[in-house]
């Protein structure tokens, strides 16, 4: 593990894994820390994948407590995810990802705007 993670924290800082909301596409690609339900096949990625359109997408701001919350679901050819952000003032953010073959995970992160040659 990373230096500074512990058991239940696990410092992801300085690696290049993202979650990207543009137009009408989102994309990922998180490491994943935890357990399989059921078993991956060869070749399967061993981390969270998406490149596509989402379903249901929801974009919220809570006036109470001042954060835009983002929900959603895509799936990809090996897991369906369910996807929610929330995005405080100080563009600190929570993303928790629930998939239907592995259990739940949340990253903590800061959101920046994506440049046009991205």
């Amino acid at each position: 593990m990373p230096p500074g993670s512990t058991i239940s924290r696990i410092d992801l800082m300085g690696n290049g894994n993202y979650l990207k909301i543009f137009g009408d596409s989102v994309s990922a690609n998180l490491p994943y820390y935890g357990e399989r339900q059921f078993g991956g096949g060869y070749g399967s990625t061993t981390g969270i994948e998406f490149n596509g359109f989402p379903e249901n997408y929801i974009q919220e701001f809570n006036v109470n407590k001042q954060k835009y919350t983002i929900s959603f679901q895509v799936s990809d050819t090996s897991d369906r995810y369910t996807i929610y952000i929330d995005i405080y003032p100080n563009k600190s953010s929570v993303v928790s990802v629930n998939m239907a073959n592995r259990n739940a995970i949340q990253y903590n992160g800061n959101v920046n705007a994506i440049k046009e040659d991205e």
